[in-house]
């Protein structure tokens, strides 16, 4: 009897160390999870702190000394780099950003198609991209073919036949050009541009677009 009574001491020491154990592990996995939480909330605070100074730095002039005064103007060059890379793009694609919702978007929108932001584009970034010779009859800036509203005032365009030449023998003749019957397109309840699946507005007169 007092084998068996020894040998139920031992396997309850042995429950209860192995209990302790796994309570140990247990308790230090989450002290790890603890310490990897503190960490990245602290490299968060980092950034912000980062953040706050360089803002002062870039937006209010606050001069910064040392190595910070050079960290701080190695940011402002990159940003340059990215900013010029950025309006490349724009040129080779024809975008550009919504000042609004930073949405890309046709760089002759009047309207961000996304949220309905008005877009005051200055008449000599439209210069470049007129090819048709046409200008508005309200502020003289330069229109595209398919222009049915100015991009700079907003004023409608007055539709206009345009003249194709046409060889019958050696006679030149002069007939208009009829338009093309619309099908399958998605077409502005007010201005008549045509808009693509999924706009929320128009971009030449800004009409909400169910």
């Amino acid at each position: 009897m007092a084998f068996l009574t020894d040998l139920d001491k031992k396997i309850s020491m042995l429950s209860q160390g192995a209990i302790q154990k796994t309570k140990e592990v247990t308790d230090t996995a989450k002290m790890s999870s603890q310490i990897r939480t503190l960490e990245a909330q602290k490299k968060e605070a980092l950034e912000q702190l980062g953040k706050f100074y360089y803002d002062q730095y870039s937006r209010y002039g606050v001069q910064l000394e040392g190595e910070a005064s050079q960290i701080a103007a190695g940011i402002q060059a990159l940003e340059e780099q990215q900013r010029q890379l950025t309006e490349s793009m724009q040129k080779i694609k024809g975008t550009m950003l919504c000042p609004n919702c930073g949405t890309e978007i046709p760089a002759n929108s009047k309207f961000c198609n996304v949220c309905g932001t008005k877009i005051d584009i200055p008449v000599s970034s439209t210069v470049q991209n007129a090819a048709s010779g046409r200008v508005c009859a309200r502020c003289g800036a330069p229109l595209e073919e398919d222009q049915l509203f100015c991009i700079n005032c907003g004023a409608k365009v007055e539709e206009m036949a345009e003249p194709v030449q046409q060889e019958t023998g050696n006679a030149v003749q002069e007939e208009y050009r009829q338009p093309e019957p619309v099908q399958n397109k998605i077409l502005c309840p007010n201005c008549g541009k045509e808009v693509k699946p999924g706009q929320k507005f128009c971009t030449s007169c800004g009409t909400p677009i169910e």
